[in-house]
């Protein structure tokens, strides 16, 4: 699928709980990127990602239409996303995500929420609205699971 994004929002805030789950003070100041996420024209997702403004100002000029936010946060801001904790939850569709996502009131939903770390230290925090349809989730696990 080709994959493109539409920017809803871009912008410098505080937000004192966000501020928390990367250990921030409450008023440090975050940049927060809001996506419409489109796989070959379609709406699939909507992100809602929040970043440490004094280690990502040079995001602030990106066109994130057709770039990845992680290979900007490589090239420009020395930040690769090493690790993470992430959890994911079955929803449905609100008014909101029937706007943004042309989707039916009620449709099945993932959210998930991310915490992203680069070297042990907490950088982005992301929250995911996902149509159901539109996405799966496949894990392995064991010692036993060839490469696949």
């Amino acid at each position: 699928m080709t994959q493109r994004s539409v920017v809803l929002e871009r912008r410098l805030v505080t937000d004192p709980v966000i501020a928390g789950l990367l250990s921030l003070p409450p008023t440090q100041e975050l940049l927060k990127l809001s996506r419409l996420r489109l796989a070959d024209e379609e709406p699939f997702a909507v992100d809602h990602v929040w970043l440490p403004a004094d280690r990502v100002r040079p995001l602030l000029d990106v066109d994130f239409a057709e770039t990845a936010l992680y290979k900007e946060l490589r090239e420009r801001c020395g930040i690769t996303v090493d690790g993470g904790l992430e959890e994911l939850r079955a929803d449905t569709a609100s008014a909101v995500d029937v706007e943004r996502l042309d989707c039916a009131l009620g449709a099945p939903m993932f959210r998930i929420q991310r915490i992203g770390y680069h070297r042990g230290i907490a950088v982005e925090v992301r929250c995911s609205h996902i149509l159901g349809e539109r996405y799966s989730v496949t894990a392995t696990f064991g010692a036993g699971v060839p490469d696949l």
